[in-house]
């Protein structure tokens, strides 16, 4: 349909990092890509997305794309491992660079 979903596969059950304050993520959000594929085979891209609460930014992470060639549960395991770590690597370079906008107003 062309729409875009939000997906926060973050496990409740698990505490967060310290650094990041992000839980370690479930990987059941990713059969979305098997699925999607096998329904119109086309691939889906997963879009990373940071939020720095501190310095009030968030920033989209280049897209990762579903591989259908892998197997399904390596490719369920790839993709959330992909984007925790880019996750994690913009949210470290959002706080390094700091805010250069304007605050959101809470």
């Amino acid at each position: 349909m062309g729409k875009s979903l939000f997906i926060f596969p973050e496990n409740p059950s698990k505490d967060a990092d310290p650094q990041y304050g992000m839980m370690p993520f479930k990987r059941g959000f990713a059969r979305l890509g098997e699925m999607y594929y096998e329904q119109t085979h086309r691939v889906l891209h997963f879009y990373p997305l940071a939020v720095h609460v501190d310095s009030y930014c968030v920033k989209v992470g280049q897209p990762i794309a579903y591989n259908s060639k892998n197997p399904a549960a390596n490719e369920r395991l790839r993709i959330k491992n992909v984007l925790e770590a880019s996750i994690r690597e913009m949210y470290l370079d959002m706080g390094m660079k700091g805010f250069t906008g304007i605050p959101i107003q809470l």
